[in-house]
């Protein structure tokens, strides 16, 4: 209401160059009935008193402290007592265990996917199921897992012209993508199988940004336009 600063705490990090910087942004979970705010990047997944920014916990994710091109952007998800981050440039996606204090060590990591993770998208997860999208390899995976044990339901490749950008969407039992050169996918959701419904044109490139959803309808913004879509 008035702009008055409420708190303000230093996140400590031996990140360097541009291993400090991120694009991801803060979420919030609840764990035993408290809110953590989630905070990626500089080498670090941390969690937050969101009333106070005080540090709960910490997980160093780089093994390699002398990496100084480790930027991250995709943002973690949290969902079913776990929360997913992927390691900069596709160099692995982790599960980590919630209800922790302090400094955690890889003894907290639930389960990891070494290959075909996103060094963009943020996974998805819809309907008891997580979703990962490989962003710059050359057919583009997509993968689908169950969240808790990391077993893998199917993998299948969208064979895009451009690499992704934008992050997984879900509705109505689909999923919705859209690469850099304007090419949307919807997917059928679910475990059964990978299933390419339809592929649209769009053009207009481009493209970075995530299609939203919301009303029943679809909303796409493209480097020149932005649509609406509806039934």
């Amino acid at each position: 209401m008035t702009g008055k600063e409420l708190w303000l705490h230093q996140r400590d990090t031996d990140a360097k160059e541009e291993s400090l910087e991120t694009y991801s942004t803060p979420i919030v979970q609840t764990v035993n009935g408290k809110d953590e705010m989630i905070i990626f990047g500089s080498d670090h997944l941390t969690g937050h008193n969101p009333q106070t920014g005080e540090e709960i916990w910490r997980y160093g994710y780089s093994a390699d402290r002398k990496r100084i091109d480790w930027r991250t952007i995709p943002t973690p998800l949290a969902a079913e007592g776990l929360i997913f981050a992927s390691r900069p440039k596709n160099n692995g996606l982790f599960a980590l265990k919630t209800g922790l204090t302090g400094t955690m060590t890889d003894e907290a990591v639930a389960w990891q996917f070494e290959k075909f993770n996103p060094d963009c998208s943020t996974p998805l997860y819809y309907d008891g199921l997580l979703y990962v999208l490989d962003c710059i390899k050359n057919k583009n995976p997509l993968t689908c897992f169950v969240p808790l044990t990391g077993q893998q339901k199917w993998q299948g490749r969208l064979e895009a012209k451009e690499p992704y950008r934008a992050s997984l969407t879900a509705s109505d039992g689909k999923i919705y993508c859209i690469d850099e050169g304007g090419q949307a996918i919807v997917l059928a959701a679910g475990p059964a199988e990978f299933k390419i419904l339809s592929r649209i044109e769009m053009g207009e490139g481009p493209i970075q940004a995530s299609i939203a959803i919301a009303n029943q309808r679809l909303y796409l913004r493209t480097a020149q336009n932005l649509y609406c879509i509806g039934n």
